[in-house]
């Protein structure tokens, strides 16, 4: 059986191209793509990470690490960064890393369902706010008034109803209100916001007028 020069040449001479592209390609310098890659450590695991560049959700040009956009008006919160637990709190950790910087928890259902919480992590709770009522508490998760100031860490007496501000020191100290002025008399006011007639008020250094 006689072979045919003309087909095994063009076999070679295509076989030869083959070989001297795949060697160019596979020689040529290449920038890395970002991608999601498996996370090396602990191993085995589930975790991912982005190993260059932003990340953007609803944009194609992220300006920060991570950036959430999005338009339009919102419709029973679907425009919401939502941050979820089904059956506990949930929160979101500030971790700052310079020598001596604590870290920051903003909580919502701690310590108690419904409440939002400023902690300091594995510390103490700064302020927290009340669900429905709106009552503020700074250095206590209970606060019966509008505003509640507390250093002291057994609950306060109730207040009476309408009370705007309840302050509270530590068991055995005096509760101080300091009212500093600066070029000019201190001064703190107590009038009836519905009238404009004369009212009481305590002006430095003391006196009633």
């Amino acid at each position: 059986m006689k072979t045919n020069p003309q087909k095994t040449n063009r076999r070679f001479w295509l076989s030869a191209a083959i070989g001297l592209a795949l060697l160019f390609v596979a020689a040529t310098p290449r920038t890395a793509m970002a991608q999601w890659n498996p996370s090396p450590s602990p191993s085995p695991n589930n975790n991912i990470y982005y190993n260059a560049g932003n990340v953007g959700i609803g944009t194609t040009s992220p300006t920060s690490i991570l950036t959430v956009q999005t338009t339009g008006p919102d419709s029973a919160g679907d425009k919401y960064l939502r941050v979820k637990n089904t059956n506990s709190f949930t929160g979101l950790l500030l971790d700052p890393g310079q020598a001596g910087d604590a870290g920051w928890l903003l909580m919502g259902g701690y310590p108690n369902a419904g409440d939002f919480t400023i902690r300091q992590l594995s510390f103490a709770n700064y302020l927290t706010i009340k669900k429905n009522t709106g009552n503020v508490g700074i250095g206590t998760t209970s606060p019966g008034a509008k505003l509640v100031l507390s250093t002291n860490t057994a609950t306060l007496p109730t207040p009476p109803t309408n009370t705007i501000l309840q302050v509270g020191s530590v068991e055995g100290l005096a509760t101080r209100f300091t009212v500093d002025g600066f070029a000019s008399p201190a001064q703190l006011i107590f009038r009836r916001a519905d009238t404009t007639a004369a009212s009481p008020y305590f002006r430095n250094p003391g006196k009633l007028h």
